[in-house]
């Protein structure tokens, strides 16, 4: 969105560059709030749960009819067709039939608190009082998640079938991503950080399809966001015009042996001094950014490399960070 914190494009270079951009059906529902009182530990869990029986018509189901009406027109020719869902970005909420997809007592607890942890961890587990979540609970939240997660596969399995009835699976190739994990409870935590860079934010799954492309592959190595640009220009055959450092990621979905990367690298975090860029303590999300104005190292910036056998983490206001990842992958 132009014009807002962590915007990235001016007002109008999107309709500007796409022959299509908005809606055929706007968003009639967005979440169903806060369902515990503040000082409820399940509300600084961001947890809402079940939402009725009833179809939501809310963000994703909007931008996922909207391409559905794109598509039913036909479009010929070469075409990019991006589609954005918030799901299963918390609240942890879901209507049926997803919510009941899972079963609680069926859900893995997460992860301990860890051993030398930045500080952040132990600042939000205190501000949220993690500690008065149980073990149902978290069971609870995961299969909420779980649920949402089981919304978007059925949202993209209709994707899928609208571009095969236009017949143009074969010719087609499909890309899904996202931005960030979840912490789902791991460390005492959900959500994200800024600054957070265990494994359970940054390791995500990236899956692809080529045109006739027949088997499917696992490719185990590292690869980065950035090497989304140059795979997806190499797939129109177009040469980039500018700087970057990305890498094709073609070769590696042709041959999973293929190596692409030998680390992969991410950031995040702030001076202390960018107090602009903060989150704005309003909302579920008040703890949050009460911590990072109040105590801003604790958000400070921070980078990671990761290896096949280490990873390495350097905090700018904090002790660095170094893992065996075959001892202790988190």
């Amino acid at each position: 969105m132009a014009g807002t914190r962590g915007d990235m494009f001016a007002t109008g270079v999107t309709e500007a560059s796409t022959h299509f951009c908005g809606w055929t059906a706007r968003p009639k529902q967005m979440t169903m709030g806060p369902q515990f009182a503040e000082d409820h530990p399940l509300y600084a869990a961001f947890y809402h749960g079940r939402r009725g029986t009833e179809p939501w018509f809310d963000f994703d189901e909007a931008v996922v009819t909207t391409a559905l009406d794109w598509l039913a027109t036909k479009p010929g020719g070469p075409w990019v067709l991006f589609v954005p869902l918030i799901f299963p970005h918390l609240p942890f909420e879901v209507e049926e039939p997803f919510y009941s997809r899972h079963c609680a007592a069926d859900m893995k607890l997460p992860r301990g608190f860890g051993r030398r942890k930045p500080d952040f961890h132990a600042a939000l587990r205190h501000a949220n009082q993690s500690h008065r979540l149980g073990e149902d609970d978290w069971r609870e939240i995961i299969r909420t998640y779980y649920g949402m997660i089981a919304r978007v596969d059925d949202q993209v399995g209709r994707l899928v079938a609208a571009v095969d009835a236009i017949g143009e699976t074969h010719s087609t190739s499909v890309w899904f991503f996202t931005d960030h994990g979840e912490y789902l409870g791991d460390f005492g935590l959900v959500e994200k950080w800024p600054s957070g860079l265990d494994e359970c934010l940054l390791r995500n799954p990236l899956i692809a399809t080529l045109p006739g492309q027949s088997a499917a592959a696992q490719h185990d190595g590292f690869v980065e966001m950035v090497d989304l640009l140059p795979t997806l220009l190499a797939l129109g055959d177009i040469e980039p015009a500018h700087t970057h450092f990305g890498r094709n990621l073609l070769p590696a979905l042709k041959d999973a042996s293929t190596v692409v990367r030998d680390a992969a690298m991410s950031e995040g975090g702030f001076r202390v001094g960018d107090a602009h860029l903060f989150e704005q303590p309003t909302g579920e999300y008040r703890r949050k950014g009460e911590l990072q104005r109040d105590q801003p190292k604790l958000v400070g910036k921070a980078i990671v490399r990761r290896e096949a056998d280490w990873t390495y983490v350097h905090r700018l206001y904090e002790q660095d960070e170094l893992y065996d990842r075959r001892q202790d992958p988190r």
